[in-house]
C-alpha cells in the first residue's frame, strides 16, 4: 500500500488491476486520501525498484561490481544499487559517501529523492 503523503503529481504506479503502468495526477492523489479516510482498497501498489527501472529511468550503468553496480544519473549525482543494500550516493571514486538510501524501495520514492536532490523530475526515457 502507498501512503497518499508518499505521492507527488508525476509519479509511477502500477495499477492492481491489470498490473498497466500509471502516471500519478492530482485526482489520483484525493482518491488515494478519500479511500484511506474510508480505509478502501487502493487500486494503485508501488513499483518494485530494480535495475531494469533505474535504465528505464535514464540511468546509466556505470560500473557493475561483484557487490554493488553503480549508476550515473548526471555528472553530479551516482548511485550505487544492490538488492541487498538498496541505494546508496557513491563519489567519483565510485567509493560509499556515507548517504545510504536502503529506505528506497520504489520507483516512486527514487522519483522523489531525485527531484529533491536535483530538481529535476525522472521519467521514464524513450528507448533508443
Amino acid at each position: 500500500m502507498i501512503a497518499p503523503q508518499e505521492l507527488r503529481i508525476g509519479n509511477l504506479v502500477k495499477y492492481v488491476d491489470d498490473g498497466e503502468i500509471k502516471v500519478i495526477n492530482g485526482s489520483a492523489i484525493k482518491y488515494l486520501e478519500n479511500a484511506q479516510r474510508l480505509f478502501q482498497l487502493f487500486p494503485f501498489e508501488p513499483i518494485e525498484l530494480t535495475e531494469e527501472w533505474l535504465l528505464k529511468m535514464g540511468f546509466d550503468l556505470l560500473h557493475k561490481g561483484k557487490f554493488r553496480n553503480v549508476y550515473d544519473y548526471s555528472l553530479d549525482h551516482r548511485f550505487g544499487y544492490s538488492d541487498n543494500h538498496g541505494l546508496v550516493y557513491v563519489d567519483s571514486a565510485l567509493t560509499f559517501v556515507g548517504n545510504s538510501f536502503s529506505h528506497i524501495k520504489f520507483v516512486h520514492q527514487l522519483q522523489n529523492l531525485v527531484f529533491a536532490l536535483t530538481g529535476e523530475e525522472l521519467t521514464i526515457k524513450e528507448q533508443s
